[in-house]
């Protein structure tokens, strides 16, 4: 994967540059909207809010999983932060 990624995996994240990385990664791996998971059923989606710390917004967790299963399942967790 590195190899593939090429310079762009060694470049460091500043303050500077980190918009251009993350529009990079957005077009990269567009993600898919609640909507779109929700589509024929597949998923069961659930989208909550936690509080943000004091004077910060809250922060927006989805919870998708196929449709019809229970029980545990493996999970993916995926965190990035929004450029001040």
């Amino acid at each position: 994967m590195l190899a593939a990624w090429g310079d762009a995996a060694r470049e460091p994240f500043t303050p500077d540059n980190l918009a251009v990385r993350q529009e990079r990664d957005a077009a990269a791996r567009p993600r898919p909207s609640v909507r779109e998971l929700r589509a024929d059923g597949l998923f069961e989606v659930d989208e909550l809010r936690v509080p943000g710390a004091s004077g910060d917004p809250d922060v927006t967790l989805v919870s998708a999983r196929p449709a019809g299963l229970t029980g545990p399942l493996p999970l993916q967790f995926y965190m990035h932060t929004a450029a001040a």
